[in-house]
């Protein structure tokens, strides 16, 4: 026996009689003979742990945990970090490390909650270029999550770096308007607005959200008080007459619109919007008398079947107002609607007699008078197929065919409204989300305030990760393999290659929680410095009260390989006594059902160790109605569950769940040593069944 071996036996001994000091001593002694000897190097760690001895232990846990990271054994590492972690909650270093592992395993939630909770710290020490710093290497790592780059523009914006949060708040919003959602869009304003109280763009864009997220008189309210200092102000004239219109206000609409042809009297959008607000406000006449005007324009700009929408909508309200007969009767020429014409003709001739002595000479004399008699006009190619010689035939249609008792061609139902204003379309959020399912669109329009400025980065400088000491073992040559550890996951489990992408998240929801985090421990509070905000403090605790019902936490699909991942480390912290962190791993892998078994049985055996009996029993259950399970299964999940009966000194059902094991399999784990024992004890005869009563 080598004098490694020798140590190794006497400390098992020591441990025997409970002698820990002297363990420990055996444990340092084989250390310093095999520096090599990782099992032994945490075994000493956890002694000194036992021992109360924290300082000595996390360095032990330091090495362990630096030589795993360096050989790949991400896994292992980010256990043994966790446990260094619960330790000493308040070591930085320890946070930005496990992050950056969790983020090389592909475990790109766990790396988030590590980070936020840096976030959380440096934002109590008032550090926010650190704190901006580490929301960047999360958007590196999530680059579609809404939510950090929300949390990136508010931290900006709080410590004075105005253009840099502009700028990140107009990345945003161009993303939330491709995804037309109103509401996520106002929330965004919500949160802006305090921060930029005179921005003339964030006021005007919070105005416009309203309307378009339902709050339209709260919204009118807003523009009409801009307007007060701005009365001549293009875009809040646009959005005043949008929200008119929402509300039904069609005359405040038409005198909107009036303020803006003062100002743009040749832009055809201005003008379409003017002439389809009188029609709601029923100002009729001076609709006829407007689009009389503008209508060699609207032809002029290929906008023909505006015009005839116009008048089409006109006629139905002023059947024999002659202005509007001929000019649409020009614009149905135009558009090379034969039938349609025809009809217009005819219309009301059965009513008035002296019009039926009309020649054809005479309906094209009618024509020439319309603005679009130059027009080139070709029927011959009619969509109705009505067969003419040539484009002089309307002048010879016979006297009987105009005499016809020809019905009246209904205009057809009006055309929808369209405010067409120089805007960006109303918008759809996933953050997807979540974070992020799609929301139905809104189908209205956004307003465009104006081009973006070029901003010039400020100088934030890259915050360096404090990097742990290299640990090189005293003698050791090359790169040691990793010896046998009774408490190590499989090799398969923790090989695991550096994944090459991260997840892919549905776009989240805009809602995440930078607050406290519950799966990560939590760096202990100091008085922060003087706040380098330029906001009151009343400004700060109202914001930070609306951006924390405003978030949630992250969320993330669980595929086949990130749940072997959440699986495998998950064992990591169960074998290291990590049992709520393992608890948490497995729950995640239950995600994806190759691993569900697996991981509820795993799960009720922690929640067993922790004291949770109800816990466990539910999770065991919850096991045992997974479909497809094999008889090997079956026969785990009940002897766990006889053993669970057991710790809580309930015999009866301890035997029943026995005897189920038995039944499939009687070698099973000396079950049938276990089922003497307890029916000897409850005095129960072999294969006396009567009266049994089933738990499941």
């Amino acid at each position: 026996m080598s004098n490694k071996e020798k140590l190794i036996a006497a400390a098992q001994k020591n441990l025997l009689k409970g002698q820990i000091a002297k363990a420990i001593k055996d444990y340092q002694k084989v250390v310093e003979l095999d520096p090599r000897d990782i099992r032994s190097r945490q075994k000493l760690a956890d002694l000194f742990l036992r021992a109360k001895m924290p300082k000595e232990a996390q360095e032990q846990y330091e090495g362990v945990a630096r030589y795993f990271a360096e050989n790949g054994f991400f896994l292992k590492a980010i256990a043994v970090y966790k446990q260094i972690q619960r330790i000493d909650p308040g070591r930085v270093e320890v946070y930005h490390r496990l992050a950056e592992l969790n983020a090389r395993q592909g475990l790109v939630g766990n790396a988030l909650a590590e980070y936020k909770s840096l976030v959380n710290h440096y934002e109590k020490q008032g550090l926010l270029p650190e704190a901006i710093n580490i929301l960047h290497k999360m958007k590196d790592i999530d680059s579609e999550n809404l939510n950090i780059r929300v949390k990136i523009a508010e931290s900006y914006a709080r410590a004075g770096l105005r253009d840099k949060g502009l700028a990140e708040f107009r990345d945003i919003l161009k993303v939330l308007r491709a995804k037309r959602d109103p509401g996520k869009t106002l929330k965004l304003y919500t949160i802006f607005q305090p921060l930029f109280p005179a921005e003339p763009e964030i006021r005007k864009g919070h105005a416009r959200a309203l309307i378009d997220a339902g709050q339209v008189a709260a919204g009118v309210e807003r523009v009409n008080k801009m307007l007060r200092d701005q009365p001549e102000d293009s875009a809040l004239l646009r959005t005043l007459a949008f929200g008119l219109h929402r509300l039904g206000d069609f005359t405040g609409e038409c005198q909107a619109w009036r303020s803006l042809l003062e100002q743009e009297p040749a832009d055809l959008d201005v003008r379409e919007g003017f002439l389809r607000a009188c029609l709601k406000a029923e100002h009729y006449e001076e609709a006829v008398q407007k689009l009389e005007l503008w209508q060699e324009d609207l032809f002029g700009a290929q906008r023909t079947e505006l015009l005839k929408d116009l008048y089409e909508k006109l006629h139905a309200v002023l059947p024999d107002d002659p202005r509007v007969i001929k000019n649409l009767q020009a614009v149905y020429q135009a558009c090379g609607e034969g039938e349609k014409l025809l009809d217009l003709m005819s219309f009301g001739e059965d009513d008035a007699l002296a019009e039926t002595s009309l020649s054809g000479r005479q309906d094209q004399e009618m024509l020439e008078g319309s603005v679009l008699a130059e027009a080139h006009l070709d029927l011959a190619d009619d969509q109705d197929g009505a067969d003419f010689a040539d484009a002089d035939t309307v002048e010879e249609l016979p006297l009987e065919l105009l005499e016809e008792n020809l019905p009246a061609q209904d205009p057809g139902p009006s055309l929808e409204q369209s405010e067409k204003q120089d805007t960006e379309p109303e918008l759809e959020l996933e953050f997807d989300g979540d974070l992020l399912a799609d929301l139905a669109p809104s189908g209205t329009a956004e307003e465009e305030t104006g081009e973006e400025p070029d901003f010039d980065d400020a100088d934030l400088g890259e915050l360096e990760l404090i990097e742990l000491p290299d640990f090189t073992p005293v003698g050791a040559a090359g790169e040691p393999e990793p010896a046998p550890c009774a408490s190590a996951v499989t090799e398969s489990a923790v090989e695991a290659e550096e994944t090459q992408d991260f997840f892919t998240d549905e776009l989240p929801d805009l809602d995440i929680e930078f607050g406290d985090v519950e799966d990560t421990a939590s760096l202990p509070a100091s008085a922060p410095p003087a706040a380098s905000s330029t906001l009151s403090q009343v400004e700060q605790e109202r914001l930070d009260g609306d951006f924390t019902r405003f978030k949630k936490s992250l969320e993330s699909q669980i595929d086949e390989g990130d749940a072997e991942t959440h699986f495998n480390l998950g064992i990591a912290f169960k074998e290291m006594g990590l049992l709520d962190d393992a608890i948490a791993e497995f729950d995640q892998a239950t995600g994806n059902l190759a691993r569900r078994l697996s991981s509820l049985a795993l799960k009720g055996i922690c929640l067993k160790e922790k004291g949770d009996f109800d816990g466990a029993e539910e999770a065991f259950k919850s096991a045992l109605l997974l479909p497809d399970i094999v008889e090997s299964d079956l026969c785990n999940l009940y002897f766990e569950l006889g053993l669970l009966q057991e710790n809580r000194d309930q015999p009866e059902e301890a035997l029943h769940y026995f005897e189920q094991v038995a039944h499939q399999d009687p070698s099973f784990r000396e079950v049938s040593k276990r089922i003497t024992q307890l029916r000897g004890r409850l005095g129960v005869k072999g294969g006396d069944d009567q009266g049994r009563v089933s738990y499941l």
